[in-house]
């Protein structure tokens, strides 16, 4: 189960849907641009018509150009919208925090960031590939010099 992402996806709507519907079609081809879902996926995707009126809503299946959604996401209400109104995927504050979550000085999801004030290193990490990059400072003032070491 894990969210998913493409850059720039945006569309319209193919019809009128109600405040409660939660099957929604997009403009013919218009599903192409959105992200490929496997069991257990979504994304959150953004309505909003010519009043920029905004409801997010999580896809949480995705045929063609038909989307199953939870509506009035992340603090938004469910609204009834026109064919012709935006479908887009946007980064909202729910995929966000899903995708990263920060305790302390650590930030993690698909990567870890960790950031050591003590003694000014920053080291990288991605889940599972055994790969990580440290960057560390040395020096002081303008003298500052960064050394990165992959392992």
């Amino acid at each position: 189960m894990a969210i998913k992402w493409t850059n720039n996806a945006s569309t319209t709507l193919a019809s009128a849907i109600s405040a409660v519907a939660t099957t929604i079609t997009v403009a013919s081809s218009g599903g192409s641009l959105f992200p490929s879902l496997s069991a257990g996926d979504y994304f959150y995707a953004t309505l909003s018509d010519s009043s920029n009126n905004l409801e997010i809503v999580k896809v949480t299946a995705k045929v063609g150009d038909v989307m199953t959604v939870v509506r009035g996401q992340d603090g938004t209400t469910g609204t009834a919208y026109v064919g012709g109104d935006k479908f887009e995927l946007r980064p909202t504050a729910a995929g966000l925090s899903i995708s990263f979550d920060k305790s302390g000085d650590t930030i993690t999801g698909p990567s870890s960031v960790v950031v050591n004030s003590s003694s000014n290193a920053l080291s990288i990490s991605q889940t599972g590939s055994g790969k990580a990059l440290l960057v560390e400072s040395t020096g002081s003032g303008l003298h500052k010099q960064a050394r990165a070491m992959r392992c």
